[in-house]
C-alpha cells in the first residue's frame, strides 16, 4: 500500500537535524514512502534550502514534493495544507528534527491494513536531548480506542509526530485548524474523537523525539500562548 509522509519546515529549524529526519524517513526505514510532502513554512536561510535541494537530487524522481509558502503561517496552516496536497490516503507524520526508527512505517502500515476499522494509529516514543538514549525518557499514551477517548478529556491522547491517519478521515473531521497555534494536533484528535473515528496506539517505541526544554518554555509562556491556550480550551468545553 502505497503512502504519504507530511513535514513542515520553518526558518528557525536546524539543517543538520532536519537532514536526519530525512533520512529517517526514507533511507533508513525498511518499509519507504512513495511520496514526501515537504512544506516550507515561509522564507528560510540558505543552510536548510541546500537541505532541501540536496534531497530533490538524492531521492528518486518525484518522491519529494516541495510547497514553498510566502510567509510563515504556522504549524497547522502548514499541515491542513499540506495533507490536501497529499496524494495516497495513508499519510505518515514527521518533524523536521525528529528520527523515524527504521521499522515505524512498516509496523503502522502492516496494523492498518490487519485493522480497517481503524482511522489513526500512533505509538510511544523515547525522548532524546544531543544523542539518542541520553534522557532514557519514553512519553507513554493508552493503546485502545476506549482508553485513548477517556485520555483525551485530560490531555492529548497521541504523540503527533509518531501517527499515522487516513486521509479522509481527517478531512471529513475538518483537517488541522488553521488558526490555533500550539494546540493544532489535540484541537484534532477531538474533532476525529467526536467525528466517530477509532483510535490506537500500538506500545511500542516507534520515534525519536528531539527535546529542546529551553525553547520548549520560551514557546509556552507569553500572551500569545495564553490567548491560544484559552481559545482551545473554550472549544474544548463548547464540544464537551
Amino acid at each position: 500500500m502505497k503512502f504519504s509522509v507530511l513535514i513542515s519546515v520553518y526558518k528557525k529549524d536546524n539543517p543538520l537535524f532536519l537532514k536526519k529526519a530525512l533520512d529517517s524517513i526514507y533511507f533508513s526505514q525498511s518499509l519507504k514512502p512513495d511520496e514526501v510532502v515537504l512544506i516550507v513554512d515561509g522564507p528560510i536561510g540558505l543552510d536548510l534550502q541546500k537541505i532541501i535541494e540536496s534531497y530533490n537530487n538524492k531521492l528518486p524522481k518525484k518522491i519529494l514534493k516541495v510547497f514553498w509558502l510566502n510567509e510563515n503561517k504556522g504549524l497547522g496552516y502548514a499541515l491542513n495544507f499540506g495533507l490536501i496536497n497529499c496524494k495516497n490516503d495513508i499519510i505518515a507524520r514527521m518533524d523536521s528534527d525528529d528520527i523515524s526508527k527504521p521499522n515505524r512505517f512498516k509496523e503502522q502500515l502492516n496494523f492498518l491494513q490487519s485493522n480497517p476499522n481503524i482511522d489513526i494509529v500512533g505509538s510511544l516514543l523515547e525522548e532524546f536531548n544531543e544523542e539518542i538514549g541520553d534522557l532514557g525518557k519514553k512519553r507513554l499514551v493508552p493503546e485502545t480506542h476506549k482508553a485513548i477517548f477517556k485520555f483525551a478529556k485530560l490531555r492529548s491522547p497521541m504523540n503527533h509526530p509518531t501517527v499515522m491517519f487516513k486521509k479522509n478521515s481527517v478531512l471529513s473531521s475538518g483537517n488541522y485548524k488553521t488558526d490555533l497555534l500550539f494546540w493544532e494536533d489535540y484541537s484534532l484528535w477531538i474533532d476525529m474523537l467526536q467525528n466517530g473515528k477509532k483510535f490506537h496506539n500500538l506500545q511500542k517505541t516507534l520515534l525519536y523525539f528531539r527535546v529542546d526544554n529551553l525553547n520548549m518554555i520560551k514557546k509556552r509562556r507569553g500572551l500569545q500562548y495564553a490567548i491560544n491556550e484559552l481559545k482551545f480550551a473554550t472549544r474544548a468545553f463548547k464540544i464537551g
